[in-house]
C-alpha cells in the first residue's frame, strides 16, 4: 500500500513538471519567439521587437511565422526609419560651385569648367537613381531580403544609373572622368583635375 502511494505521488509530480519542461523546451520555437515579440511590441519595446522578428526570420525562414514577423516589421519599422535613413545633403552638392559662376573667357578652360560641372552632375544623377531604386526595393520586399540577391540589384541598380546618365549626357561618368583628365592635361592643370583647376588658370 505504502509503494502504491509513493508510486503515485512520483506519478502526479512527472505529470506535473512534464508541461513546465515542454513550454521551456519550446520556449525557441517560431511561435513562442513570434508571442514574446508581441509582448515586447505591446510593451513600447520596439527595438526588442524588431530584433526578435528579425531573429525569427533569421532562424525560421519557411515558418509560417517568419511571413507574420516579416509583416510586423513593416509596420512598425518606419517609427525609426526617419532618422535612420534620413537623405542627407551629398557632399557632391555642396562642394559644386554655384552654377552662376561665370564661365572662364579661354577657350580651352571653358570646356574644362564644362566637362568638370557635366561630370559632378552625372555623378549626383547616378547616386539618385540608384538610391531610388533601392528605396522601391525594400519598400516592396521588406526585410526579406537575400544577401545573394541584394548584390545582384545592387549590380543592376548601377547599370540602370548609368545607361540613365548616358542618355542624358551621351557619355557614361568614366567617359566624362577620362575626357576631363585630357582636358586638364592640355591646360597644365596643377593639382586636382576639377573645376577650381581651370578657374586657377583662368586667374590673373
Amino acid at each position: 500500500m505504502k509503494l502504491t502511494r509513493q508510486l503515485s505521488i512520483l506519478a502526479l509530480l512527472i505529470a506535473l513538471a512534464t508541461p513546465l519542461y515542454a513550454a521551456q523546451g519550446g520556449a525557441d520555437t517560431p511561435q513562442s519567439l513570434y508571442l514574446q515579440a508581441g509582448k515586447e511590441e505591446r510593451s513600447g519595446s520596439a527595438a526588442k521587437a524588431r530584433q526578435i522578428y528579425e531573429s525569427i526570420i533569421d532562424r525560421f525562414p519557411e515558418s509560417e511565422f517568419a511571413v507574420k514577423a516579416n509583416d510586423r516589421l513593416l509596420t512598425i519599422a518606419p517609427a525609426n526609419r526617419t532618422t535612420v535613413e534620413k537623405p542627407q545633403p551629398s557632399p557632391l552638392t555642396i562642394l559644386a560651385p554655384k552654377a552662376e559662376s561665370p564661365l572662364p573667357s579661354a577657350p580651352l578652360l571653358r570646356r574644362g569648367v564644362e566637362m568638370a560641372r557635366m561630370k559632378t552632375r552625372a555623378e549626383i544623377i547616378y547616386r539618385d537613381e540608384i538610391d531610388r531604386e533601392r528605396e522601391l526595393f525594400f519598400a516592396r520586399e521588406g526585410h526579406r531580403v537575400n544577401r545573394g540577391v541584394l548584390s545582384e540589384k545592387e549590380r543592376m541598380w548601377k547599370e540602370s544609373a548609368e545607361r540613365k546618365v548616358k542618355e542624358q549626357y551621351g557619355l557614361t561618368i568614366g567617359e566624362m572622368g577620362e575626357k576631363l583628365r585630357e582636358l586638364c592635361s592640355e591646360a597644365k592643370v596643377k593639382g586636382e583635375c576639377g573645376e577650381e583647376g581651370f578657374y586657377l588658370l583662368s586667374t590673373p
